[in-house]
């Protein structure tokens, strides 16, 4: 609870039949579903104890996915903010890119300046390709005074240990709830 008698709740909703339905094939396919939860709360927990060692400050993590960008504010380990934007359309320009990347994280650096007094400091770049990656790298440098992460020095020391050589940034929400598990 902060001071003031305030406390912060953390709200993903997405309608039910959604769920039963994913729930429901997995059952069909002899799988038991324990949990169902999104993706940058999943992934929030591989950096979950690293991140507030390495670097006190909130982070943002931005995310693409094949739905679209994520942007995730992660501030003591733990998943404070999430703001997904959608693709609009299957092709994006390169200025177009670069764009809604400074719009979205200027969005996303304002609204946790305003809500916690604290500016975020750092970011986090989770691309399934290291050409983009290294565009919106640039894009962050270019525009922001943001220091940039590396994910494998913020992993949490139960997914260091694993052998992560031959997997995609696609595979690490599913390590995030595979720790979910072990909790």
């Amino acid at each position: 609870m902060e001071a003031g008698g305030q406390i912060e709740i953390l709200g993903a909703f997405i309608p039910k039949q959604t769920v039963d339905e994913f729930t429901d094939a997995l059952k069909e396919a002899n799988f038991s579903p324990l949990a169902v939860e999104f993706s940058s709360l999943a992934f929030s927990r591989l950096i979950r104890g690293q991140a507030s060692e390495i670097t006190p400050e909130s982070l943002v993590i931005i995310k693409l996915g094949s739905s679209g960008f994520s942007f995730s504010i992660v501030r003591d380990g733990n998943l404070y903010f999430n703001h997904t934007l959608l693709w609009q359309s299957e092709n994006i320009s390169a200025s177009e890119l670069e764009d809604l990347m400074v719009r979205e994280t200027r969005r996303v650096l304002s609204f946790a300046q305003s809500r916690w007094q604290m500016p975020v400091a750092g970011c986090v770049l989770v691309f399934p390709n290291e050409t983009i990656e290294g565009k919106i790298q640039e894009i962050i440098k270019n525009n922001f005074s943001l220091k940039i992460h590396s994910i494998k020095e913020l992993l949490s020391p139960e997914v260091q240990k694993m052998n992560l050589t031959s997997l995609t940034a696609d595979w690490f929400p599913v390590l995030g709830s595979a720790i979910r598990g072990l909790i």
